[in-house]
C-alpha cells in the first residue's frame, strides 16, 4: 500500500475537484458532474469548471478525442487519466530529493502498475 496518501488520494485516485469525492463511471461526455455536491469538472484534467464544464473540455489542452469532441470511449478516459496521474506525480516528485523519489516509487509501486504505469520507466 501506498504510504504517501496524498499521492494516493489527490493524484492517484480519480475524484471531484470540489468534494474528493471518487468517481469510477463514466458515460461517454468528459464534461462531468459530481453526484455528491454537482460541481461540473473536466474527465481529462480534473479542473473545476464552475457552473458548465462542456466549454472548458472542448479547449482543455488534455483532450485528444478526434476533433476535440466532448465524447470519447473508455480506453481514451483511462489513456488521459494514466497520463494526467503521471504528469502530476513527476511534478509532485520534481523537487523530492533521489532517496525520497525511489521511496516513494517504491510504496507506491503495486498501486502504480495497476493503474498501468511503469514505475521504473515512466518517471526514469
Amino acid at each position: 500500500m501506498c504510504v504517501y496518501r496524498f499521492v494516493e488520494e489527490r493524484i492517484l485516485t480519480c475524484a471531484c475537484p470540489r468534494c474528493g469525492q471518487a468517481f469510477v463511471d463514466f458515460e461517454g461526455c468528459f464534461a462531468l458532474t459530481c453526484s455528491r455536491d454537482r460541481a461540473n469538472f473536466c474527465a481529462y484534467c480534473l479542473a473545476d469548471c464552475g457552473a458548465d464544464a462542456h466549454p472548458h473540455v472542448r479547449t482543455c489542452v488534455y483532450n485528444t478525442a478526434p476533433g476535440r469532441s466532448l465524447f470519447a470511449t473508455r480506453e481514451v478516459f483511462e489513456a488521459a487519466q494514466k497520463a494526467r496521474r503521471v504528469r502530476m506525480l513527476k511534478e509532485y516528485l520534481t523537487p523530492l530529493a533521489a532517496a525520497d523519489k525511489k521511496a516513494l516509487l517504491e510504496d507506491c509501486g503495486a498501486i502504480l502498475t495497476s493503474l498501468g504505469i511503469d514505475p521504473t520507466k515512466d518517471f526514469a
